[in-house]
């Protein structure tokens, strides 16, 4: 299976738990292909935005969707990488997202719902979802949390 996660990451620290899954799955013997979504202006105030990095979902079996939490939402710039989405014909999508709280419910959980809709208006399912509250102690069980269920082989059959 060749495995895409695709990433929009502002500060660096969604890429970093990309990148740390990345590994895991290689390790686990799966093809995997980290890829960054790119907006031409990446301020995260902008309200028009543009993408000049657009990866392609269609070459893969399996998607990982990572993005942070802004203002209690999917990023703008992960927001219109999903809306110009084309349909996925059923494909397998994990999704998760990082935040600077200590808790899912400040933004994290909000947040894994609305990319859960984006994904599933496109005909794609969502096999698994996870938040790293980056303000937590609780931050790197978090992450292994995800790095386990992600590389779980039965999530997504």
């Amino acid at each position: 299976m060749k495995i895409g996660i695709i990433v929009y990451s502002y500060t660096g620290n969604t890429l970093s738990v990309a990148e740390r899954l990345k590994t895991t799955l290689e390790e686990a013997g799966d093809v995997v292909v980290l890829e960054s979504i790119k907006a031409k202006n990446e301020n995260p105030n902008t309200t028009k935005i543009e993408l000049n990095v657009i990866p392609d979902a269609r070459q893969y079996d399996q998607i990982i969707l990572a993005t942070p939490v802004r203002g209690f939402s999917v990023s703008p710039i992960m927001k219109t990488y999903l809306e110009n989405w084309p349909n996925l014909d059923a494909k397998p999508i994990a999704c998760f997202v990082t935040h600077a709280f200590p808790f899912p419910w400040l933004g994290g959980n909000s947040t894994l719902k609305m990319m859960k809709k984006l994904v599933e208006d496109k005909h794609a399912h969502v096999v698994s979802t996870g938040v790293v509250n980056w303000g937590s102690k609780k931050r790197e069980s978090d992450i292994q949390k995800i790095l386990t269920d992600f590389s779980d082989r039965k999530i997504w059959s």
